[in-house]
């Protein structure tokens, strides 16, 4: 016998779909999570979805410029804001309104996606508890599914991003918190831009002491008002409450 090996989890989702029925209890077997009449619409959801949401969390963490990151973070920001008004309309679930490959798909991400990428890959112009209810709430009946939560090990899947993957090289990039301080993702003009990095830059060089330890107040005396100053990104950890 002749193993076959395979990692390309589109595919292997496809086949843990149906090529391993014959070893499910029989009140098991049989469920089809990619429907014969669903597949086109399946399909055209997983295509944009992976591009800009799945994939679109690591272009974006994974970015060497302001250039490539803005390029990934906003369209991914879009699906996001697509996928919202999907489960706004539905109801319940992206495709025919029962749980189907499309939405296994792109759990995992949605569960990571405020305790990991919100911080660790910078893609914070939005939090899925925060400002994505019909998402947070599709999240939380997927993981309230028998066996579904005995998945989820966050301590884990925070530890095995924080301590095993660097984005050192990103240090240099500003989220769109850091450059207008809001969530709104309307693309500022090159001009626009330009003049809040100077502004950033030239704030920063005037202070004697401007890399203070994280949460230490400014010194008395000092007379510039942070909040109107463009700030840094800062790490979100918590996970989304499922319950």
């Amino acid at each position: 016998m002749t193993p076959l090996v395979n990692n390309e989890s589109s595919e292997i989702i496809r086949m843990l779909n149906s090529a391993f029925d014959k070893f499910l209890p029989e009140t098991s077997q049989g469920v089809n999570y990619y429907p014969p009449a669903l597949q086109p619409q399946i399909d055209a959801v997983n295509e944009w979805i992976y591009d800009t949401i799945n994939n679109g969390v690591y272009k974006s963490g994974f970015a060497t410029s302001q250039e490539a990151y803005e390029k990934n973070v906003y369209p991914l920001f879009e699906s996001l804001d697509r996928v919202e008004a999907i489960l706004a309309e539905s109801g319940d679930y992206l495709v025919g309104h029962t749980l189907t490959e499309a939405d296994i798909r792109l759990w995992p991400t949605i569960v990571r996606f405020d305790p990991v990428y919100h911080g660790h890959f910078k893609c914070n112009i939005k939090s899925i508890e925060k400002d994505y209810p019909h998402i947070l709430k599709w999240a939380r009946r997927i993981y309230q599914m028998p066996k579904v939560a005995d998945t989820v090990k966050m301590q884990y899947i925070k530890n095995g991003y924080y301590a095993s993957i660097s984005v050192s090289d990103q240090k240099e990039i500003l989220t769109e918190k850091g450059l207008n301080g809001c969530k709104d993702s309307t693309k500022k003009s090159g001009l626009q831009r330009l003049t809040i990095l100077l502004h950033l830059i030239s704030w920063q060089t005037d202070q004697p002491n401007t890399r203070r330890p994280c949460g230490q107040r400014p010194q008395p005396g000092r007379t510039q008002d942070l909040r109107k100053k463009p700030q840094l990104h800062s790490r979100h950890p918590h996970e989304i409450n499922m319950m």
